[in-house]
């Protein structure tokens, strides 16, 4: 009889699930080939018109259990975690505690003595001075030369070094271009504007995102260090293999277990959210820095936000841990998820899934999106 009960809960559930988040029948028409054909496991489509959520789950959180997706599931939201970090910082200068022109050696003195690597053209190797001085802007907007990851990262994870100790060993390493110079998306940048961060605000980084972003809008999923109740609810991560048929993955770049005391936070990559989270972060940036009545980010900051930080001689639009899609902001991650706002018409949308490789599903899902929201 109790074994009974319980299934019938689950179905209320399931069928609760489908009758409130009920969203558009275009996003699912555009979702559901690629779960019928084994191509993607499962998806959370979010829609944000200014008034109005629309919610699309469609396929599996475990396609092996059956698991229906949810915007309550657990994603490793990986480089949307590079988009809190720029927001964080535009936090301190709203504050006049720091300038995005400031050199970072100003608040990290090790970065004095930074080196460019000069490759001659006898295949050694010449080290010199920077031809400017790195500045916080440069480390947000991927243009100080730094490379993707250190060499530790690469060996041992981007989560196994706390945020300070990690930038001494970034100014040891030579860079790879003088700043200004390139474009080099790199989250030891992001890191190291942590850094500078947490010396500033006299907070780790995770505490900053806490009490100043994840505490004020109400982000109780949104964490470096998920409990074991959110581990039981992340969405299982999945490849795409041959035929394109997904396969069962395994999360990259950080150690599990997730809740292991020997991690740490890292601000290039390293959050875990739900959909239901992550869309209350982009519904502030769509209202302008406003959320629920309560102003979290100037004006100037969103603007500052939504304009190309990358210099001139880039091409590359970039701006603050943030990419620029005309008049939308945000970032997507590793696992396919992304996520974008538009503070001029409050709009917001997000796409969650945990999928190592390329499909074309998101790109779908992007069209029907966009006609939605008139895009």
């Amino acid at each position: 009889m109790k074994k009974m009960k319980r299934f019938l809960i689950f179905v209320f559930f399931v069928l609760a699930s489908v009758i409130l988040h009920a969203g558009e029948p275009a996003v699912r028409d555009a979702l559901q080939p690629f779960v019928d054909s084994g191509e993607i496991p499962g998806v959370v489509s979010i829609l944000w018109d200014g008034g109005e959520m629309k919610i699309d789950c469609v396929g599996w959180a475990d396609v092996e259990k059956k698991e229906p997706i949810s915007e309550k599931n657990v994603f490793w939201i990986a480089s949307m975690t590079k988009a809190f970090t720029g927001a964080a910082i535009m936090m301190l200068v709203d504050e006049g505690k720091l300038s995005l022109d400031d050199p970072v050696e100003k608040y990290l003195p090790e970065f004095k003595n930074v080196r460019v690597a000069v490759p001659n053209e006898d295949g050694t190797v010449t080290l010199r001075a920077p031809k400017v001085k790195m500045t916080v802007r440069h480390t947000l907007c991927h243009s100080a030369g730094f490379s993707f990851l250190t060499p530790q990262q690469e060996q041992f994870g981007i989560d196994v070094f706390p945020m300070r100790p990690f930038a001494s060993t970034a100014a040891s390493i030579p860079l790879l271009a003088d700043p200004e110079e390139q474009y080099r998306y790199s989250n030891v940048g992001i890191n190291v504007a942590s850094a500078v961060l947490e010396v500033v605000s006299g907070m780790t980084v995770e505490e900053f995102f806490q009490t100043r972003i994840f505490d004020p809008l109400g982000m109780t999923d949104t964490t470096f260090y998920p409990t074991k109740d959110q581990i039981a609810r992340m969405a299982k991560c999945y490849r795409v293999g041959d035929g394109k048929k997904c396969e069962p993955g395994n999360v990259p770049y950080v150690k599990a277990p997730f809740d292991s005391p020997r991690r740490f936070a890292e601000a290039g990559g390293g959050l875990f959210s739900t959909p239901e989270d992550v869309m209350k972060f982009y519904r502030m940036l769509a209202a302008n820095g406003i959320w629920e009545g309560k102003r979290l980010l100037s004006e100037n900051a969103m603007k500052t936000l939504g304009t190309k930080q990358t210099p001139d001689s880039i091409p590359n639009a970039y701006s603050l841990g943030m990419t620029i899609d005309g008049d939308w902001i945000g970032h997507g991650g590793a696992l396919q998820t992304d996520a974008k706002a538009n503070p001029k018409t409050n709009q917001a949308w997000a796409y969650f899934v945990q999928l190592q490789g390329r499909s074309s599903c998101r790109g779908n899902w992007n069209r029907a999106a966009a006609k939605i929201l008139k895009k």
